[in-house]
């Protein structure tokens, strides 16, 4: 059977204070199956340009159905402070793609 495919589609800045930050990651999960997925969790780690945004893991359960998506919702807390306009600056524009890599 197929792996899934796991793709970041969204960041949302929560929340941006001096010294902690809070972001919503949206993951895409999609299931290339023809079984129901049930995903247990989700170890990852975002890395947006050339720094780590956050890495951890989600406790969550979520089932996707046969051949479709669910979309899986984290909410993280990081501090970067010494690269924090570059961050805003990066998610500040919707039309400008941003660079960023997804280890899951």
């Amino acid at each position: 059977s197929p792996p899934p495919h796991v793709s970041l589609v969204k960041v949302e800045v929560v929340r941006a204070k001096l010294l902690e930050q809070k972001f919503k990651l949206f993951f895409r999960v999609d299931n290339r199956d023809d079984d129901d997925l049930t995903v247990r969790g989700l170890i990852y780690k975002v890395t947006l340009s050339d720094f780590v945004l956050t890495e951890g893991e989600s406790n969550e359960w979520l089932t996707v159905p046969p051949r479709s998506h669910a979309v899986f919702k984290v909410t993280v807390r990081t501090n970067l402070w010494p690269q924090i306009r570059d961050v805003v600056q990066m998610l500040k524009n919707p039309d400008r793609p941003v660079p960023y890599r997804l280890e899951g």
